[in-house]
């Protein structure tokens, strides 16, 4: 128990050494102008270390590095480097949570043992769909994943086979936009129908995968209580 206080007192630390480095630098260095006044080779390794340290910042700033990316890159390199950093975080997040949290997880959490259970039970499509539908922030996913007993290999599997497209619809109309403008979203969308249907069919998507998902783990919860 003592090992895992301190090890909880070092994450914690890190995490708020992180966040007051994002916070006092970032707003004295525009991220697009050091990007953009460097060779791709270059910019791309440094804007995929820069998104994945913004996951142990305690403040959400990965939006701001969502439109960084897209102002600079353009849609499709951002889309793939941030795809490349979500596989890293998946990676980071999944085993930090694995070694340091699941033992003490499963001694603390009383009623915690069927809930992990049953996720662990889920084969890769239903995994691949949580990854894909917008509805659970991923790190939440790592985090909770790593909790259970599910094999890694199964988990990044879903990771690399779900992200890109979600990552490309993000990364597409903010491309466009420049901005987070709700009225420049609008302006999109109306010039590109092809878009916007494609959006409707998403939440269409989202909207059965939630409602498969509920039946999906209601029913493996009887299982395990049988």
């Amino acid at each position: 128990m003592r090992k895992s206080i301190k090890t909880a007192i070092f994450f914690i630390t890190a995490f708020l050494i992180v966040t007051a480095g994002f916070y006092f630098l970032l707003p004295q260095a525009d991220p697009r102008r050091l990007l953009k006044g460097i060779p791709l080779w270059f910019s791309a390794p440094i804007f995929v270390l820069l998104y994945v340290a913004a996951n142990f910042v305690i403040i959400d700033i990965k939006d701001a590095f969502k439109l960084v990316g897209a102002i600079v890159f353009g849609a499709w390199i951002s889309a793939i480097l941030i795809y490349i950093s979500e596989l890293l975080n998946a990676v980071i997040f999944f085993n930090l949570s694995r070694k340091l949290g699941q033992a003490f997880a499963r001694r603390m959490l009383k009623n915690g043992k069927g809930f992990y259970d049953r996720l662990s039970g889920l084969n890769l499509h239903w995994v691949f769909l949580l990854r894909a539908i917008p509805v659970v922030p991923y790190r939440v996913l790592d985090i909770v994943f790593g909790l259970s007993a599910m094999r890694f290999s199964r988990y990044i599997s879903a990771v690399a086979l779900a992200s890109f497209p979600r990552v490309l619809f993000i990364q597409i109309p903010l491309a466009a936009v420049g901005s987070f403008s709700v009225a420049g979203f609008m302006e999109y969308w109306r010039a590109n129908p092809g878009m916007l249907m494609a959006g409707f069919f998403y939440i269409i998507f989202t909207a059965f995968g939630i409602v498969a998902l509920h039946f999906k783990l209601k029913k493996t919860s009887k299982v395990v209580i049988k």
